[in-house]
């Protein structure tokens, strides 16, 4: 992702805290707009979220979940 993308997007989920701030909203501040494009994060919806390497190692964690 091109690092002016980066910046507007940074911005953008600045601007919106500020605004949840200064509104007094309830509940959790606005997701991050920049966290949502490059997958990063600790959001709830990365949280569920694992990956592997190889068939292998995917073939290793199914096994494991199984018990064996």
């Amino acid at each position: 992702m091109p690092i002016e993308d980066q910046l507007q997007a940074s911005a953008a989920d600045t601007l919106n805290r500020i605004e949840w701030w200064l509104l007094g909203k309830p509940g959790r501040p606005p997701k991050s707009i920049l966290e949502a494009l490059t997958g990063t994060g600790s959001g709830s919806d990365t949280e569920d979220v694992q990956s592997f390497a190889s068939p292998e190692e995917f073939e290793a964690a199914i096994a494991a979940l199984k018990g064996g």
